[in-house]
């Protein structure tokens, strides 16, 4: 039988994000342990624990500033349509990345793969990386069959820059327009993915306050490997970010964070 994990980060700004994850989860998958990098609030971890048994935390008191100053890729705000009228400042509650991140919430985002690479450690067979803005509604058992079948799983997709000019869509588009969805990654245990995610990591982590590291250098790893990696495209139903009610996630991304 396969040891699978389910690997996650937070600090203190996310714990309100995490607590409900963790409770979503033992709920509907009672037997998966999960593995927490908890970076700066160490004071949350028993309390952590009461709620999902499976629980494993790792400490990272790492000193990072919360000072919002870091632009996306291209020098510009981290949501392409800030001109959106639902954009407007939320005064109760969860805030999220809008324009500008920290230092924090950069090497928070960007250290997603030394996670995996713990658990790989671990002899973790099957792994799942989750961002924790998400509830997770259903058994996750159908995923983990698709992460034995593949080395990768990871929702992808291709787009440019939200725009109505083309030049501009085409200007500050991601990286051979190829946006992939880091907040969900699922991770077969064997050599080839050692080996990828190794560089990846490197890579992310020399440029850890950069906000797009994470996808921009799985993407520059990628095109290495294309041809050697077996890859699993997770539909939406595992990362819905609009509350379809037969999805097996629901997870917080873009304006739907703010407006749910």
């Amino acid at each position: 039988m396969s040891k699978i994990g389910i690997g996650c980060i937070s600090d203190e700004k996310y714990i309100c994000l995490l607590k409900p994850f963790l409770k979503s989860l033992y709920t509907s998958n009672p037997s998966i342990n999960v593995h927490i990098l908890l970076v700066q609030c160490e004071q949350y971890a028993k309390e952590l624990v009461t709620l999902n048994p499976n629980v494993t935390i790792t400490i990272d008191n790492t000193s990072t500033s919360t000072v919002r100053k870091h632009l996306a890729r291209h020098n510009i705000p981290i949501f392409d349509s800030i001109t959106n009228p639902e954009m407007t400042v939320n005064k109760d509650g969860f805030q999220g990345p809008r324009w500008l991140m920290s230092d924090r919430a950069c090497y928070c985002s960007n250290s997603r793969y030394r996670v995996i690479l713990d658990m790989i450690d671990r002899k973790y067979d099957l792994i799942l990386f989750m961002d924790v803005d998400a509830i997770i509604r259903k058994s996750l058992d159908d995923l983990f069959k698709q992460i034995k079948l593949h080395d990768i799983c990871i929702k992808k997709e291709h787009r440019q820059f939200n725009d109505e000019h083309e030049h501009i869509r085409d200007q500050y588009s991601p990286p051979d327009c190829t946006d992939w969805h880091c907040g969900i990654i699922g991770v077969n245990n064997n050599n080839l993915c050692r080996e990828f995610f190794t560089k990846v990591n490197k890579l992310t982590e020399e440029d850890m306050f950069n906000w797009d590291a994470d996808q921009d250098y799985f993407n520059l790893v990628y095109t290495q490997y294309e041809n050697k990696l077996s890859m699993y495209n997770i539909p939406d139903m595992y990362k819905d970010e609009y509350q379809n009610v037969e999805s097996y996630v629901w997870c917080g991304a873009g304006l739907v964070k703010y407006n749910n």
